[in-house]
């Protein structure tokens, strides 16, 4: 991979660093050597939603903007469980997966706890949920790994059910003997959106059977794309990339699943100066979730911003 690629760290060498840098997506050592609402049109008849607006200023959420670098949220549909990814504190090496909770909209998110059926002594990070909450994808180089990171996969019966160990996701066109990760799943897990190096630099992919297509647009030599997000329509993506430098998020859409993706818009209302990665949206994109890190250091923590 380019020089923007880190070898796995050791537990001193992870201290301060993000799983950005572990799984490929620092555009801190690229600078040593972009959302625009681009959504369907509603005419206002009848009982269509507003239009979307700009997004609003990101705040910290509590107990996620921690010292230690949070990254790769990803919520339930009823937005009362939070994963995310974080060091291991328990191991003393590698990342981990984490949750928090809350008791309803609006309430303050509980401190981050370790998955512990999620996470191993290896590294597990990129999470994304199935729309049902039930099924888990997660990137891990654990024992068992084909390449730098796979997709492995995870169950649970309900929401009060614990998960199930995951397994390296066998699907045909998704892991190779690159790293893999990111799968986000839409149209009910039949497609994923996922990065891989597999062509020399991170890069998007979309998996439609067994067939896996580099994204125009979002996977350009040279540039890091990653951090995919796609509603479950398949319809909008958002992702992370260093376009112009730094990793900023970006947005593309299309009017069906046969039709060509646009081309990326930056989200230029959440950009900054800082690092921008790891979207989630909810179900009627109006609110969003990402990592954040306001000093280029490595430091990432998990901010909110609605419209």
């Amino acid at each position: 991979m380019p020089p923007m690629t880190r070898t796995l760290l050791v537990a001193a060498a992870l201290v301060g660093a993000g799983c950005n840098q572990v799984l490929g997506l620092d555009p801190v050592a690229s600078r040593d050597g972009q959302v625009d609402d681009a959504q369907p049109v509603h005419d206002g008849g009848g009982d269509a939603p507003p239009p979307l607006g700009p997004w609003g200023t990101p705040v910290p959420i509590a107990n996620l903007d921690t010292a230690i670098s949070e990254e790769d949220p990803a919520l339930t549909a009823a937005g009362d469980e939070l994963y995310l990814t974080s060091l291991d504190t328990v191991n003393g090496a590698g990342l981990d997966v984490l949750v928090s909770r809350r008791s309803g909209p609006g309430d303050e998110w509980s401190a981050p706890q370790r998955v512990a059926a999620l996470s191993s002594t290896a590294n597990d990070a990129s999470v994304r949920l199935g729309a049902d909450g039930l099924t888990m994808y997660l990137a891990s180089d654990r024992s068992g790994t084909t390449g730098g990171f796979d997709v492995w996969r995870s169950f649970r019966f309900s929401a009060a059910d614990p998960w199930s160990t995951p397994t390296r996701f066998d699907t045909p066109g998704l892991n190779t003997t690159s790293s893999d990760r990111g799968a986000s799943p839409c149209l009910g897990g039949t497609r994923f959106l996922f990065q891989s190096d597999r062509a020399g630099s991170p890069d998007l992919y979309e998996l439609a059977g067994s067939t896996a297509t580099p994204i125009p647009g979002a996977s350009e030599p040279g540039i890091t794309e990653g951090a995919p997000f796609v509603t479950a329509d398949c319809l909008t993506l958002y992702f992370a990339s260093t376009q112009t430098g730094g990793l900023d998020l970006y947005v593309m859409t299309r009017p069906t699943v046969e039709d060509a993706w646009s081309t990326p818009l930056a989200i230029e209302d959440l950009n900054t100066g800082g690092l921008e990665a790891d979207p989630w949206v909810s179900p009627d994109q109006r609110t969003i979730v990402f990592s954040y890190d306001p000093t280029n250091a490595g430091a990432y923590d998990l901010y909110m911003a609605t419209r």
